[in-house]
């Protein structure tokens, strides 16, 4: 199934708005909160993420997490969100900042095609 309850679609874009406001406030646990994870050999979860920078450089969660402190203010305008069958939707999004625009290509999953718990898998970006 190709489609995005309206429950999804509320959900997904309150979590991108949520992105762009734990970003400015440097609020890396809250980030974290919202990547998915992978479950350890050894017990426990770690999150999971590959991210782009604008600048080209392509980091992982942690890498990227480690890097996250107070910013600029941002504003972020959702362009589209897509389903890709039950378990995935892509979300573009504009993000400004410091006067100049970004777009924003990220990919959200879920294990359970009814549920809300969509987490962030995927994330490139570039200045515009």
């Amino acid at each position: 199934m190709n489609t995005l309850s309206d429950d999804d679609l509320k959900v997904l874009k309150q979590i991108n708005l949520d992105i762009g406001k734990y970003e400015q406030e440097g609020d890396w646990k809250a980030l974290r909160g919202r990547l998915a994870v992978q479950e350890l050999r050894t017990g426990g979860e770690a999150p999971v993420l590959a991210f782009r920078r604008a600048s080209g450089a392509c980091v992982d969660a942690r890498t990227f997490l480690d890097a996250v402190s107070k910013g600029a203010e941002r504003t972020t305008e959702i362009t589209s969100i897509t389903p890709e069958g039950d378990h995935i939707a892509i979300v573009r999004c504009v993000v400004e900042m410091g006067g100049r625009k970004y777009s924003n290509f990220r990919v959200f999953v879920r294990d359970d095609a009814g549920a809300a718990n969509w987490k962030l898998l995927a994330w490139a970006n570039e200045a515009f």
